[in-house]
């Protein structure tokens, strides 16, 4: 027969196990939905340059494609190239987007 070794928990453990029982406890006051593909799949996390105007992401039998567009300036009256979106403010405005659908 072999002792076990009981450690403590590391910081990580204890701060999961708080917020897992704070979500368990206190009810949401709304529901938020994602489509499946976003769940799968997600935006770049950092810039990819001015050079990279296509992002595809696989997962399964899910895929998305995001391709760089362009608008036009208004003081120049042209237009110009935009990069592709990245970080946490486009995913955030995305999530919104798919919730007011």
């Amino acid at each position: 027969m072999t002792d076990i070794i009981l450690r403590p928990p590391t910081r990580h453990q204890i701060r999961a196990a708080k917020i897992s029982s704070q979500i368990t406890l206190e009810p949401p006051e709304q529901i938020s939905f994602q489509h499946t593909v976003l769940c799968q799949t997600s935006m770049p996390y950092r810039n990819q340059g001015d050079n990279i105007r296509e992002w595809e992401r696989v997962q399964g039998n899910v895929s998305l494609r995001i391709e760089a567009g362009a608008a036009k300036h208004p003081g120049q009256n042209q237009w110009v190239k935009l990069g592709l979106p990245y970080g946490s403010k486009p995913r955030l405005v995305l999530m919104h987007l798919n919730a007011e659908a």
